[in-house]
């Protein structure tokens, strides 16, 4: 069974948005990712992005569009992930941490790929925006 989740992309400054997952977490325990959540049963992809955001982030996205969609297998869970990314552009309300991941980080773009335990899903959507920006 795939497991499809909706991922924010949060871009300023020439910066993204990650979050530090938790060690104990059941799935990408540990890894940097791009902040996200699984899709419920009766939602819209982009229902559940704003609800997650809404949970996670305590903000309102007001404005998104698709990237495009990532299908990797979890590292902890070694289930198949069907990321949904969104750019998203516009929002209301300060991000904040919350106990949701074990950290917020603003990283440069250029950065990313350097990082030390970053997603496979998070490398390949950078790879995405980079090649959009050129």
């Amino acid at each position: 069974m795939k497991n499809i989740v909706a991922t924010a992309v949060f871009v300023k400054n020439h910066k993204v948005l990650l979050e530090k997952r938790r060690t104990d977490e059941d799935n990408y325990a540990g890894l940097w990712a791009f902040p996200g959540g699984h899709k419920e049963k009766t939602e819209t992809i982009e229902e559940t992005l704003c609800r997650e955001m809404k949970e996670e982030l305590k903000i309102k996205i007001l404005n998104y569009r698709l990237i495009g969609v990532f299908e990797d297998i979890d590292p902890t869970s070694k289930q198949l992930y069907q990321h949904n990314a969104f750019l998203c552009t516009k929002w209301i309300g300060e991000i904040k941490e919350t106990t949701e991941e074990a950290g917020l980080k603003w990283i440069e773009i250029d950065k990313v790929e350097k990082l030390e335990h970053a997603s496979k899903t998070t490398l390949n959507i950078i790879k995405k925006i980079k090649s959009r920006l050129k």
